[in-house]
């Protein structure tokens, strides 16, 4: 369980790294929604989750960032063309892992306002 000084720190360290507009709601145990400022050019909002796996938290898009690509794009231009290789070099330079189209990166013991701006950054150049 989350104590309210580490969600309070977790929440400080996300707005002064990457807005002041960052606020976080719970979505369940040991699962908070990141409610950023940021959006995909239709306007709808990046989603962003913290959340406790094993002995870490990650941040993950759920699979919203690719489910929200593949409304624009074929088939082919998703899963084989440039798109597919901007993804794949996003990833891997971001230190992320694609889960089957979950995009996740673990985040390394008090480096969560670090984290969040760099996930944010690769969802930007992934879009």
């Amino acid at each position: 369980m989350i104590d309210q000084d580490m969600y309070q720190g977790i929440q400080r360290a996300f707005k002064e790294s990457v807005s002041a507009e960052i606020q976080m709601a719970s979505g369940g145990l040991q699962r908070f929604v990141v409610h950023v400022p940021f959006t995909f050019t239709d306007g709808d909002h990046y989603m962003v989750v913290l959340r406790r796996e094993d002995a870490m938290w990650v941040l993950s898009d759920e699979g919203h960032t690719l489910m929200h690509l593949s409304y624009d794009l074929t088939d082919f231009e998703f899963n084989e063309g440039t798109r597919r290789e901007i993804i794949d070099r996003v990833v891997s330079a971001y230190g992320m892992e694609n889960r089957n189209g979950e995009l996740v990166l673990v985040i390394p013991e008090g480096r969560y306002g670090d984290e969040l701006f760099s996930f944010i950054q690769a969802i930007t150049r992934i879009t």
